[in-house]
């Protein structure tokens, strides 16, 4: 009777250790899906605040065009057109305010996801700021590049024709060595 009893204890505190390792694994494989899906939600956060600068940056959209709730993508390539677009969770929230830097203005990108879609209840969010040329092309720079003015020719680039005016200043100079002979 006694060596039945021990087999069923046995039992017990085998299954005992299986369920807790089980429920341990478990709760890892849960949290590391919660991690998961945090990240896809703040990795989609910063594509959103990335378009909406690089919209503004290439005079696409305007900062106050694009504050507000962001629209569900459609594929229109099947020819329906749907005037009652789905409600993301997803809110842009560009602000301007002036730079230190003549024709250039800081712009912020933020954006959040609220769910449900419409309460408060921020689940992600993430900012960018830029600065950006608003209302038209930046001034031109009173000294042009050296690089461009160069004409090119077949003798080569401009950096190998530069190379070669340095050395023949320094062997006028005085200033240039012998090259090395090798043995």
């Amino acid at each position: 009777m006694i060596r039945r009893g021990s087999v069923l204890l046995e039992c017990l505190v085998a299954l005992a250790i299986f369920v807790g390792i089980a429920s341990t694994v478990y709760s890892l494989i849960v949290s590391a899906a919660r991690s998961v899906e945090r990240t896809a939600r703040i990795e989609r956060a910063a594509d959103l605040a990335r378009s909406a600068l690089s919209k503004i940056e290439a005079g696409v959209e305007t900062p106050e065009s694009l504050n507000g709730p962001v629209e569900s993508w459609r594929d229109e390539s099947d020819g329906t057109f749907d005037d009652n677009p789905v409600q993301t969770p997803w809110v842009l929230e560009i602000s301007t305010e002036p730079s230190e830097f003549e024709g250039l203005v800081m712009v912020t990108a933020r954006a959040e996801c609220y769910e449900p879609a419409g309460s408060d209840r921020l689940v992600a969010s993430f900012e960018l700021k830029q600065l950006i040329a608003l209302g038209g092309a930046p001034k031109e720079s009173k000294e042009p590049s050296r690089v461009l003015e160069e004409p090119r020719s077949s003798g080569g680039s401009a950096i190998q024709r530069r190379i070669e005016e340095r050395n023949s200043r320094r062997t006028r100079d005085g200033s240039a060595q012998e090259p090395r002979r090798e043995p």
